[in-house]
């Protein structure tokens, strides 16, 4: 892989720290939570996927979670402590290392509305990745591709979406992704956003996973069953062709 410079590895791991004391420790990014959220797509460029696939720790509510640096091809001390749990014998550390276990996730740039309309920015939010779940994701490539709709991260003339989830626990949490009706990007977030550069800025280094683990360990607090992504495929939620009607 491409070295980095000294000085931007400095720089870059400054600015994780400052990201990471703004957020309380944990990582500054949306999750769908139970209800209707209304998001918009930002623009990532011809060169790019508006999501890119990484490895997701997610560890509790209290603790939150973080993108494993095996996403980058790098050692992560929490996914080295699960193989070696893994390999024991007892089917104690075997079962906890399967509830332990990183989990493929895509990652894209959205805003947030404050309001089911698209009418008023949550700009305290920002700029943030959005998690998706691999059905979710799927959905999202699946209106893309739809002549009726196509490019959501189009900046003038691409749309909103709203992600319904039902359901709190692992195995009853359904999603579905709702198009809505053509609109302006917000002027102040019309430019390229590089993803890849966003989810390496919060990939903790080894020793922070270090730490992550460690807290984890002397807590003894557990992980939770419920990451809050549901397995089940996300529904596009769309009626027929002939009755087919964007949301409001």
């Amino acid at each position: 892989m491409p070295e980095i410079s000294e000085k931007m590895r400095k720089k870059m791991e400054q600015r994780r720290k400052d990201v990471a004391s703004r957020s309380g420790g944990k990582i500054p990014i949306f999750t769908i939570k139970e209800g209707t959220t209304r998001m918009r797509t930002l623009p990532v460029g011809d060169e790019q996927d508006f999501a890119v696939e990484g490895s997701y720790i997610f560890i509790n509510k209290d603790l939150g979670g973080f993108i494993s640096p095996t996403t980058w091809g790098e050692k992560c001390a929490w996914s080295s402590h699960v193989e070696k749990l893994l390999s024991s014998k007892d089917p104690d550390d075997k079962k906890l290392a399967e509830r332990m276990k990183a989990k493929r996730r895509f990652f894209s740039p959205h805003i947030k509305y404050s309001d089911d309309k698209g009418k008023e920015v949550d700009t305290a939010s920002g700029a943030k990745l959005l998690i998706l779940t691999n059905g979710q994701y799927q959905a999202m490539i699946d209106l893309y591709l739809e002549d009726e709709y196509g490019d959501m991260t189009d900046p003038i003339e691409g749309y909103d979406l709203k992600f319904k989830r039902t359901g709190t626990g692992k195995m009853d949490t359904e999603y579905s992704v709702i198009p809505c009706k053509s609109s302006k990007l917000p002027k102040e977030f019309r430019k390229v956003y590089d993803v890849e550069a966003m989810m390496r800025e919060l990939t903790p280094s080894f020793e922070e996973t270090k730490e992550k683990l460690s807290q984890f360990l002397k807590t003894e607090v557990g992980v939770s069953d419920d990451d809050g992504d549901g397995e089940r495929p996300a529904k596009k939620d769309k009626k027929k062709k002939k009755k087919k009607k964007a949301s409001e």
